[in-house]
């Protein structure tokens, strides 16, 4: 992408959400759980919750263009920003693409909006596709994300994320640890 189309990227991104600054900001890690392990004992006092994503439980996906086959692990807190810790799992995926070229540490930021399906038809409308997205993974059919590559010049990698407004059940929830 140009630094022009960054720009009329961001701006059209900006339409999109209703808040300043970014809601989430991702790792990939290689191992999830030595991540959490680590990660708390820098947040210290954080509650993570850990969710297996695959074919299975992502109704709709694609990646670069196809139907989307890829899962991951990921851990989210539930601070404000939020971090994610993501363990790819299935390829082809973003995540290994990126992996392969820059190793794992920071992978993307993270916008909320509140309708992702509206959101990746308003960008695909200008000219922008998402390079990897799923949506309806929600228990109510809702919640979904989209990833988009800001190209060279920005070499970074920015997720819009609907939340679903009710998430199943997290395979695993790795609770605060007692302050001392």
């Amino acid at each position: 992408m140009s630094a022009q189309e960054i720009d009329r990227f961001m701006e059209a991104v900006g339409e999109l959400v209703n808040t300043a600054g970014f809601d989430q900001i991702a790792y990939l890690v290689p191992d999830l759980d030595a991540a959490i392990e680590e990660w708390n004992s820098i947040l210290v006092e954080q509650e993570w919750n850990v969710y297996l994503f695959s074919p299975e439980t992502l109704p709709r996906s694609g990646f670069r263009g196809q139907s989307g086959n890829f899962a991951m692990r990921l851990a989210l807190t539930t601070t404000t920003p939020q971090f994610e810790l993501i363990q790819p799992l299935d390829a082809p995926s973003i995540y290994h693409e990126w992996i392969e070229r820059r190793g794992f540490g920071p992978h993307h930021v993270g916008r909320f909006v509140t309708d992702i399906e509206e959101s990746i038809r308003r960008l695909r409308a200008i000219g922008f596709e998402p390079v990897q997205w799923a949506t309806r993974y929600g228990l109510d059919g809702d919640g979904g994300f989209a990833y988009y590559e800001l190209g060279e010049h920005a070499d970074t990698v920015v997720e819009l994320i609907q939340p679903p407004n009710r998430r199943r059940r997290p395979e695993a929830l790795h609770p605060r640890k007692a302050s001392r």
